[in-house]
């Protein structure tokens, strides 16, 4: 009886070891990776529509192992996000509109959702490596003893050189990917972003995919930089949002004559603002060459036509036709 007390005791001490770690895995948000529209019928061959898939499949599968390796987030089976997909009638790799990822992401029980599609992809051979192929197999043609040894030096100085510059892999992969980071609670886009990245490797598939691994990456670690997951929310009349007066406003996205902003309600931001756009330019610096401003060039202005919870939409009204207005662009509130 006493052994049978002892086992019991046993048994409780670590279930209360067990219920001691379940909080910290609890605190992680689920976040549902919607598989991307590869966008596949844009392009003009089959080749470029194979490259195109071959890409959403990759970055969706880099963007569950980006955030699984993240702190803050869990992510949901993509056996089970699927299944929803069937369910509610969408292809895998066709487009998912925003209200539909955040039904999904529901379903799942899922506080957020990622959705995106592929703008670009293509695979370009790496000219550098092609020539350092050629010089190499020069170099292992000829003797040491052969009348040309001083055109082999130089070709041999010129592999060396370029060994040195280029990168190893004989492709290069290049991606443009739209993603966005949707609150599925609230129906806020949180973070949004076009994500640019070119790797090589020693095929084309290899360096898709190690672009789309760098994508993912960078993507999260701009969620986690932007847009820190809150451990305490707050409501309206505890933080009344205040009227907006910091110039540290970038644009981040553009197309035509709509561009994007990083700041919105939270930061006072209202539909009618209007903006001007600059670009910086040289910095300013003391006589001990401490940078003390950034001299600014204005090339636009923009009126705010749309406001969410942490970002803008504008209208370009204006433009300086000799300057483009493009991502990394300031923006600041003006009341002409």
């Amino acid at each position: 009886m006493y052994k049978l007390v002892k086992i019991f005791s046993l048994m409780a001490v670590v279930f209360a070891l067990f219920s001691i770690a379940i909080p910290s895995e609890a605190a992680k948000q689920n976040v549902a990776i919607i598989p991307l529209d590869n966008n596949s019928d844009t392009v003009q061959t089959s080749s470029e529509s194979i490259i195109y898939k071959l890409v959403a499949e990759n970055m969706g599968s880099q963007l569950v192992v980006a955030f699984h390796n993240s702190d803050d987030y869990a992510v949901v089976d993509r056996e089970k996000v699927n299944k929803t997909l069937t369910e509610i009638g969408i292809q895998a790799g066709g487009a998912v509109a925003q209200e539909q990822a955040e039904t999904i992401g529901k379903k799942l029980n899922a506080q957020y959702s990622v959705v995106g599609k592929i703008l670009s992809a293509k695979v370009v051979e790496n000219k550098d490596q092609a020539a350092l192929q050629a010089i190499k197999e020069i170099a292992e043609k000829k003797s040491a003893d052969d009348e040309g040894e001083s055109a082999e030096v130089k070709e041999n100085e010129a592999e060396v050189k370029i060994a040195k510059s280029t990168p190893a892999g004989n492709f290069e992969g290049k991606i443009t990917v739209e993603l966005k980071f949707l609150n599925n609670e609230t129906g806020e886009v949180v973070f949004f972003d076009e994500v640019n990245n070119t790797q090589v490797g020693t095929n084309g598939a290899n360096a898709l995919r190690a672009a789309c691994k760098a994508a993912a990456e960078d993507f999260i670690a701009q969620i986690a930089k932007k847009a820190p997951l809150q451990t305490e929310v707050k409501t309206e009349e505890q933080s009344p949002p205040s009227e907006n007066t910091s110039t540290d406003i970038s644009v981040i996205y553009v197309e035509g004559d709509v561009l994007y902003i990083d700041k919105g309600k939270d930061s006072g931001i209202k539909v009618g603002d209007m903006f001007v756009i600059s670009k910086k330019a040289v910095p300013i610096t003391d006589m001990d060459g401490k940078v003390i401003t950034v001299r600014t060039s204005e090339i636009g202005k923009a009126l705010v036509t749309e406001v969410n919870k942490s970002y803008s939409i504008c209208k370009i009204i204006e433009r300086n036709e000799s300057d483009s207005i493009k991502r990394g662009c300031t923006a600041k509130k003006t009341d002409d």
